[in-house]
C-alpha cells in the first residue's frame, strides 16, 4: 500500500496500491476488519477532498467542535444556567476531545469513554466534580449513539 485518504463524511476510503494484485488483498483485509471493501470506479469523482493522515487531525478537530457544539449548550442551560462563560466550556470539551481523537487508538467504545474522560477532566475546574462528570457522560452518551461502529 502506498497511501491511504478518507473522505470528509469519512465514508470513503482511497487506497493507492504498488500492484494491481494488491487491490484484492487489501480488500479481504478491510472485510476482515467488518468493512464494505470494494473497489469503486468513480467514487473520486464526488470527493471534492481527501484526507490524508496529515489533514484527520483538521477532520478530528471538526468533529470534536460539532460534537461540543450539540452537547455543551443544552447541558449548560439544563445544569448550570448561571455559569458566565459557557462558551469557555464548550472549548474546553472541544480541545479535550480533539486531543483524545488524536492520541486513542482503541476501539469506538473506548474511544468514547476515554474522550467523555478527558472532557469531564477538562471542564472540572469550571463545573466542579459533579457537573463535569455529568457532561463527560453526556459528551460519551452523544458519541455511542452516533457511532457507525455499534458495539
Amino acid at each position: 500500500m502506498e497511501s491511504a485518504e478518507v473522505d470528509h463524511r469519512g465514508e470513503l476510503l482511497r487506497i493507492r496500491v504498488a500492484s494491481p494484485t494488491d487491490v484484492h488483498r487489501v480488500t479481504e483485509l478491510l472485510q476482515t476488519l467488518g468493512f464494505l471493501g470494494e473497489v469503486l470506479a468513480n467514487a473520486s469523482d464526488d470527493v471534492t477532498r481527501w484526507y490524508d493522515v496529515r489533514g484527520v487531525g483538521d477532520l478530528s478537530r471538526e468533529e470534536a467542535d460539532v460534537i461540543a457544539q450539540r452537547v455543551v449548550p443544552p447541558f449548560i442551560r439544563q445544569h448550570a444556567p448561571d455559569l458566565a462563560d459557557s462558551n469557555r466550556v464548550r472549548d474546553l470539551a472541544a480541545s479535550a476531545m480533539h486531543q483524545c481523537f488524536l492520541t486513542q487508538t482503541d476501539s469506538a467504545g473506548t474511544l468514547q469513554v476515554s474522550c467523555g474522560r478527558a472532557v469531564a477532566e477538562a471542564t472540572r475546574a469550571m463545573l466542579g466534580d459533579e457537573k463535569a462528570e455529568a457532561l463527560g457522560a453526556a459528551i460519551e452518551s452523544d458519541m455511542a449513539a452516533r457511532s457507525a461502529f455499534k458495539e
